[in-house]
């Protein structure tokens, strides 16, 4: 498609070439970001960034043709314009974070200086009318035939990896675990409610890492009753891996992965999604209710009799992450007025007033907190910009500390006969120090160190008839979790396994496994 608005003739040997990649590089950020997240967005979560950056290109194309006349000199204009527009949200976030930004430049100073700067491009643009440059052709054909292999590139990757998605089975678990045949009796079966915290730190790494006491919270799910296994640990440092191996009850099989399960997005979407547990509690006469928080799109399956969904938020998580690395994020944060970060008091909210039907719930809600970003104050106001790391998880902390209570109690007055899971997906990040979007510190430590720096979780457990023993124990994995539920309450046969925990470095794909005795070795074994 010929993107020129001229009608100007031209021989063949003077034939400018077309000009469409400022169209390509417009979209090009979008695709991008959805493929390096791939299995976290859904496909149309990507359409409305395009028709908008699309429309923009082509405003800037019929806004710039009275300055720029030569179609090849307002191409290249409007493709080296994308730079800053798409490093807006870093430029600034790395001057808010070295220099008292706020303080330095008030709204009105900061609309002079953006007046000023958009003076100063339309003046440039006026002189660049007149200029013939002999250059303009032979760039603007590396530039379409580059943006065209990227974006090319980019669009069957992610074609690629909507087919790997669709496929129904996946080798990534160990042996399935046994069907069994439908229950009948379903009116004295408790309602299940897993809810998973993400990041949500066992105390004493609370204590040590970010000199946070969660001594007050513990003890008020104590005293309703719960079991706190002080000593848990995850399985998998990662939602996806720790999600994955949790809702189907085994571990991941690292052998069908050779170049690593993390690697493995599609395949991991499908474990969480078409899991295990949720066709075994269907069978067992349960419905299925799964509260999502727009930050984890691997809890929106189909298995799901209802899916509840925070409504408040204008944007989805994906789409409001590219808003903020433009200019567009001003706007946005305007409309959106923190409602975005609605979704953790949203999700607690409906746990708190969810109703039985005529069957018995399993409820799974993923609430991304304490995980960054931390926008909320103690008393669960919404911040418009987050708080610094650790200060951030201090704060959120106590204010989970305050609303989970509060959330189990209205849950158990509704119906004692409920269980409960409060379970963290994985651990924190302690060589985060500053604020949220800077790089982490590189580790200092034993790999031995890392692991289970980045697997000690908070893991709390209610049972209606608060018995424990035998069942529960300090060192407990969220692996074993459920299976311990179903043989306790529905007399299903699912032994317990060897609680154990798999590292996967950042440093490469490779999932590797270490032991205290052998840091090359097997596993980390918990507790130890």
């Amino acid at each position: 498609m010929n993107f020129s608005m001229e009608s100007k003739p031209s021989s063949p040997a003077t034939r400018q070439p077309w000009v469409f990649h400022p169209f390509l590089w417009a979209i090009f950020p979008v695709l991008s970001v959805q493929a390096s997240n791939y299995g976290w967005v859904q496909t149309y979560e990507s359409i409305l960034p395009i028709v908008i950056m699309l429309g923009t290109a082509m405003f800037l194309w019929l806004a710039l043709w009275p300055i720029l006349p030569d179609r090849l000199l307002r191409g290249l204009t409007i493709s080296l314009f994308w730079i800053p527009f798409y490093g807006y949200g870093f430029i600034l976030n790395t001057v808010r974070s070295h220099f008292a930004f706020s303080s330095m430049v008030g709204s009105l100073k900061l609309g002079l200086l953006c007046a000023l700067t958009i003076a100063l491009g339309l003046t440039v643009l006026w002189r660049l009318r007149r200029v013939q440059w002999a250059l303009a052709a032979p760039i603007t054909t590396a530039l379409n035939v580059g943006s065209a292999a990227v974006v090319g590139a980019l669009l069957a990757g992610l074609a690629h990896g909507m087919f790997l998605q669709q496929q129904t089975s996946h080798p990534a678990t160990t042996t399935k675990v046994a069907a069994s045949p439908p229950r009948k009796d379903t009116a004295s079966l408790p309602d299940i409610y897993f809810l998973v915290f993400d990041s949500f730190p066992r105390a004493d790494y609370l204590r040590d890492y970010f000199g946070y006491d969660d001594t007050p919270f513990l003890d008020a799910l104590r005293k309703q009753g719960f079991y706190v296994a002080d000593q848990s640990h995850s399985n998998y440092q990662k939602t996806l891996l720790s999600l994955s191996a949790t809702l189907n009850m085994q571990y991941l099989d690292l052998s069908m992965a050779p170049e690593g399960l993390d690697a493995d997005l599609p395949g991991l979407f499908t474990l969480i999604r078409e899991n295990t547990l949720m066709p075994l509690m269907k069978q067992q006469g349960y419905e299925i209710v799964a509260l999502i928080d727009w930050g984890v799109t691997a809890t929106e399956t189909a298995q799901a009799d209802r899916l509840i969904r925070p409504r408040a938020s204008i944007l989805t998580h994906y789409q409001k992450t590219l808003a903020d690395m433009t200019p567009w994020r001003s706007v946005v944060n305007r409309m959106e007025n923190g409602r975005w970060h609605f979704r953790v008091p949203f999700i607690l909210e409906q746990l708190s007033s969810l109703e039985r039907s005529t069957k018995p719930m399993y409820v799974l809600a993923h609430c991304l907190a304490p995980h960054i970003p931390h926008n909320y104050t103690a008393n669960g106001r919404i911040l418009d910009e987050p708080l610094p790391y650790k200060e951030g998880w201090r704060t959120v902390s106590e204010y989970l500390g305050k609303r989970i209570p509060e959330v189990t109690a209205a849950i158990l007055a509704r119906n004692p006969n409920s269980i409960i899971i409060i379970q963290g997906d994985h651990g924190p990040r302690t060589t985060l120090q500053t604020v949220h979007d800077i790089p982490e510190r590189p580790w200092t430590g034993t790999w031995e160190d890392w692991i289970r720096d980045r697997t000690a979780i908070l893991n709390a457990v209610y049972f209606p008839d608060r018995a424990y023993e035998g069942v529960l124990y300090p060192e407990i994995t969220p692996v074993n979790t459920c299976r311990a539920i179903l043989r306790k309450f529905l007399g299903l046969d699912y032994p317990a396994l060897k609680d154990e925990t798999y590292l996967s470095p950042p440093q490469g794909p490779q999932i590797f496994q270490v032991d205290a005795e052998n840091p090359k070795g097997i596993v980390v074994r918990n507790g130890k």
